[in-house]
């Protein structure tokens, strides 16, 4: 009895362990489960890549006023903070007005100086004057000259007559004498009138060199006479240039304001000793900005500045001025990066009539450096790179993960642009892609 209730027990027991190890074998489907993976087959989209920097707002004019000549300084017409007036210009860039008067410098010696050159103008214009008589006065002489020639080959032309009358009046007498039908005493006779002639013409011709020598004298002296005018317009253009540099030197003893503008930094006081600028004289006397127009700069880091082309849009936002954000343009780059912390400066206009924008604020700036239409567009998770080189993985419709390299556009801070390695229709592993490798079988569990 008691044996019978042992061996049924432990049937029982034998039964109850099988059923348990039964239970705790896995079904044979879900041996054979495959891993799920999430897809996306690549987008045809527009992309924005974009570049947050911090930058800083300039004034678009600039101007530290120095004193161009040494002295003291007489007046200061304008504070921080004052407006100013710059020079005026008509249609072709004449200027038809100075700028507003800012500092006024002593220096009597440079006002001297300007009266010393004044003076030589006027002794040279003098002298100028003076040597325009003297050529008048040689030619002069030069025409009188040339009158004497005249007279003297007219005088030669009548003694040539003489001599020839003379002459064929001896021959006739001579030949009367020979026959005796004049006297001995009447050949002598038209013999000393035919040697009078030919004296007279021999005066004549020393007349005519005398005369020529003259003329040739006057033409020096003209000659002399303008070499003198010459030589004194020379002097003249000489003092007018020092006359000229003179007022160039006392007008810098005005500074004036340069161009409209707003006056930002003051250094001086009346009676102050000022220099010239590379000497004693290190800080400006005062500087002027215009800041109608800011200048924004921002440095693009080397990565992202062959992309940056002038035009391209930017958003704004100023710490100094919350809750408004404003929209800018590249203006222009410096093309060449810089060499210090391999930047490069790009720089917008902005337009500040409000006077809403101050030199020496800070912005953070929004860059869109590119933008493309159109483009195949993944998810950045999608991306792994080996080595540098960039991939992802695909499931096939066998359900095998390939790896296909790409070759990568631009990029936002969630997707990449894909130039080329994948088809449109390509499912691509979106999510945890590392977890994942080349041959392996998986299954989809969803498709975006």
């Amino acid at each position: 009895m008691l044996r019978s209730i042992i061996i049924s027990l432990s049937a029982a027991w034998l039964v109850f362990e099988c059923a348990g190890q039964a239970s705790a074998q896995p079904p044979a489907s879900s041996v054979a489960e495959l891993p799920k993976v999430n897809t996306v087959t690549p987008v045809k989209k527009g992309i924005a890549q974009k570049t947050e920097q911090p930058g800083r707002i300039e004034a678009f004019l600039s101007a530290p006023l120095y004193s161009k000549s040494s002295g003291y300084v007489q007046s200061v017409k304008v504070d921080i903070g004052d407006r100013v007036t710059g020079p005026k210009y008509d249609a072709i860039g004449t200027e038809t007005s100075p700028g507003q008067p800012l500092v006024v410098i002593s220096a009597p010696e440079v006002e001297e100086q300007l009266r010393q050159s004044e003076a030589k103008v006027l002794q040279a214009k003098a002298d100028a004057r003076q040597a325009e008589a003297a050529i008048l006065v040689t030619r002069a002489v030069l025409r009188s000259a040339t009158t004497q020639v005249d007279l003297a080959r007219a005088n030669t032309q009548k003694a040539d007559a003489d001599v020839k009358r003379w002459q064929s009046e001896y021959d006739r007498v001579t030949a009367l004498a020979q026959s005796n039908a004049v006297t001995a005493k009447v050949t002598d006779e038209a013999e000393q009138q035919l040697r009078s002639a030919e004296a007279g013409r021999a005066a004549a011709s020393a007349m005519i060199r005398s005369a020529d020598a003259k003329v040739a004298e006057g033409e020096a002296g003209v000659a002399k006479a303008q070499a003198d005018a010459e030589a004194v317009k020379a002097r003249l253009a000489v003092a007018e240039a020092e006359q000229r540099q003179a007022a160039v030197m006392v007008g810098y003893l005005t500074l004036r304001a340069p161009f409209d503008g707003i006056v930002t930094s003051r250094t001086v006081d009346p009676g102050r000793l000022v220099h010239a600028p590379n000497t004693h004289q290190n800080m400006p006397l005062l500087t002027v900005v215009q800041a109608t127009t800011v200048r924004l700069f921002v440095e693009v880091p080397e990565s992202e500045s062959i992309l940056v082309e002038n035009g391209g849009k930017a958003t704004i936002k100023i710490p100094a001025i919350p809750g408004e954000t404003f929209a800018g343009t590249v203006t222009r780059t410096a093309w060449s990066l810089e060499s210090s912390n391999r930047t490069l400066k790009t720089e917008f206009d902005l337009p500040n009539e409000h006077q809403k924008f101050r030199p020496g604020m800070f912005a953070q700036v929004e860059l869109t450096v590119a933008e493309r239409k159109d483009a195949i567009v993944i998810p950045r998770a999608a991306v792994l790179t080996t080595a540098g080189t960039p991939s992802c993985l695909v499931v096939g419709t066998d359900g095998l993960i390939a790896r296909r390299e790409i070759q990568l556009g631009l990029r936002t801070p969630l997707e990449v642009q894909v130039i080329s390695g994948l088809k449109i229709d390509d499912q691509v592993i979106a999510s945890n892609a590392s977890a994942f490798k080349e041959g392996q079988r998986v299954a989809i569990a969803s498709k975006n």
